[in-house]
């Protein structure tokens, strides 16, 4: 769901790591070298806008699925949960490694849109 072109853009062009767990499955892709990380997670069991607390979360809609994040704000990792049935969906993690550059929101939003286009086809 995540295609390699996307990973290269993102700086995690390594071979993904897949776990599996009792909330979903998790497949994570991480370049030791540059520290960025991204991380596609599928969620069952619960709602995953749940996922976002923050008080000041974005709410929007991708590809007709609602979507919630938090505003960025100098932050170092930004999560992207998005909603695709009742008690389902995913979420889209993007991480620079602990170094503040750039606009993760805005490539996590970017990698969650490419995978809702995906699933609603």
């Amino acid at each position: 769901m995540v295609d390699a072109e996307t990973r290269e853009e993102l700086q995690v062009d390594v071979p993904g790591e897949a776990k599996s767990g009792p909330g979903g499955s998790i497949c994570i892709w991480q370049d030791r070298d540059s520290g960025m990380k991204l991380a596609l997670r599928i969620v069952t069991g619960h709602d995953p806008l749940r996922e976002v607390l923050h008080p000041e979360a974005v709410s929007v809609e991708m590809s007709g699925f609602p979507a919630k994040y938090p505003p960025e704000r100098g932050a170092t990792m930004c999560e992207v949960y998005v909603r695709t049935a009742p008690d389902r969906g995913f979420g889209v993690a993007y991480s620079d490694g602990g170094k503040g550059d750039g606009d993760l929101c805005a490539s996590a939003v970017a990698v969650a849109e490419r995978v809702a286009e995906t699933i609603k086809v």
